[in-house]
């Protein structure tokens, strides 16, 4: 005999949102990786998610006081939502790299073109999910998650991609400057 009831209903209900939290990951990355033709870039974009939690548990504080269903779900919707604030920095960051400027000229251009979008975008997201907030008290949650999680995944993307877009450039420059120093070492030999 198997004995199932409510609990274990719930219990799969999360497994099966972290496992599709999982699988969305893996599908922007994917997709990432084949749009920018980078394999690093990708893991800067992503970035942009766990900082986006930082909003989120905040907002479960401040709404709920409990990390339950729908606020997960808030958290898979904006982990799609978070990723746009860096994919248009480092996009327009590598228009500016192909036009010839260094990685810390194209990246702190891309933030001061790209952010009044970035701010416009935020808002309009807020804006439509501001009423669940404060006019549903059974999705108050879900949009709180995914109005906090936005909010802070923006501020914090826009003061760490700059800095991680220069780290995965050097990164990036490494072999070349190896391969530059052995040269130097050679003919000293």
């Amino acid at each position: 005999t198997e004995f199932k009831g409510e609990a274990d209903s719930i219990t799969q209900s999360f497994s099966d949102l972290f496992l599709a939290l999982g699988v969305a990951i893996f599908l922007i990355y994917v997709l990432l990786v084949g749009f920018f033709k980078s394999y690093l870039e990708p893991f800067i974009i992503l970035f942009a998610i766990p900082l986006g939690l930082v909003g989120v548990f905040a907002a479960v504080a401040i709404t709920t006081g409990q990390l339950g269903f729908l606020e997960l779900l808030g958290v898979v919707v904006m982990a799609g939502i978070v990723v746009n604030v860096t994919i248009l920095l480092i996009d327009f960051a590598n228009q500016l790299r192909r036009q010839g400027k260094t990685a810390a000229e194209a990246i702190s251009t891309s933030v001061a073109v790209r952010l009044r979008p970035i701010v416009l975008t935020q808002l309009t997201a807020f804006g439509s999910l501001i009423p669940l907030v404060f006019l549903s008290p059974f999705w108050k949650g879900l949009a709180a998650a995914i109005i906090f999680g936005i909010a802070s995944s923006a501020f914090f993307s826009l003061l760490l991609t700059p800095i991680l877009y220069q780290w995965v450039d050097s990164f990036a420059q490494l072999p070349e400057k190896i391969r530059t120093i052995a040269i130097r070492l050679k003919k000293q030999v």
